[in-house]
């Protein structure tokens, strides 16, 4: 049987190879294979999935030996990728480029090896602006999984209004009066503040 990792499966979920090798008796051999989920075979090397197989061979004078076989599987290769967090959004203010992707990876056989879609090969991406990142995960026995996430951001600062209260009284005087309020659409959340007394 190959060895992948510790595991006679290589991925979650495949197949592994069982070769019988008969020794002493008197040939030819006949072999009589059963295992899990009513499986039978009368090959002398057989494949399935993981599960318990026991393996009765005989030989041309009726001479009997069984052998007991388990195959191992690894656990399914798991991911999630774990953006920044702003209040909601992956990235601070507007236009940055602070966001960062973080990942958090289970079964199959480590280590794990990283291949994004900007190039980078670490567990973790950083410096990053607004749009769409992926990355391929694969284990030590070749196992892979994809993942996919986006990178978000707040809206631009913006004015909403500005109106002036007071006009001023004579050429280039400073006794005028301006009300605006400006909206600050950064870190989820619309903060609105009202500026006043603002002299010209």
């Amino acid at each position: 049987m190959e060895n992948h990792s510790g595991f006679e499966i290589s991925c979650h979920g495949g197949t592994g190879a069982i070769d019988a090798t008969p020794v002493n008796g008197i040939p030819p051999y006949t072999f009589a294979w059963t295992g899990s989920n009513s499986y039978s075979a009368t090959t002398e090397d057989i494949s399935g999935p993981a599960g318990t197989y026991i393996c009765l061979v005989t030989d041309s004078v009726g001479d009997t030996i069984s052998k007991h076989i388990i195959l191992h599987q690894p656990a399914a290769l798991t991911a999630t990728l774990i953006p920044s967090d702003f209040n909601g959004f992956s990235i601070s203010i507007h236009g940055n480029d602070d966001g960062e992707i973080n990942t958090e990876v289970g079964g199959g056989a480590t280590p794990y090896s990283y291949a994004w879609s900007n190039s980078a090969t670490a567990s973790s991406i950083k410096d990053l602006t607004v749009g769409s990142y992926s990355v391929t995960i694969t284990d030590q026995n070749g196992c892979t999984i994809n993942k996919n996430t986006t990178i978000t951001e707040p809206t631009s600062l913006s004015i909403t209004s500005l109106t002036v209260s007071h006009t001023i009284s004579c050429n280039k005087g400073k006794d005028g009066e301006a009300q605006y309020i400006i909206l600050l659409n950064e870190q989820n959340k619309e903060l609105r503040k009202q500026i006043e007394q603002i002299k010209k």
